[in-house]
């Protein structure tokens, strides 16, 4: 699996996550703030990367059980 997310306030990007699961449960992640400013004002910036990291450790467990 792999997934880029824009994290967003209003119309505007402040940070963007991609993520590659691999078939054996490895996860590479990477997390960049392009508006640090913006992105912390707001608590709906950390709910999104909460949700999105969640999905991604829940992919790489599911990957694990079905490889091993």
């Amino acid at each position: 699996m792999q997934e880029s997310t824009d994290i967003l306030v209003g119309e505007n990007t402040v940070a963007n996550i991609n993520l590659v699961v691999y078939d054996t449960g490895g996860l590479d992640v990477q997390f960049t703030i392009s508006d640090p400013q913006k992105f912390h004002e707001t608590a709906d910036a950390t709910t999104d990367l909460n949700e999105v990291i969640t999905q991604a450790l829940t992919t790489s467990k599911g990957k694990i059980s079905a490889y091993y």
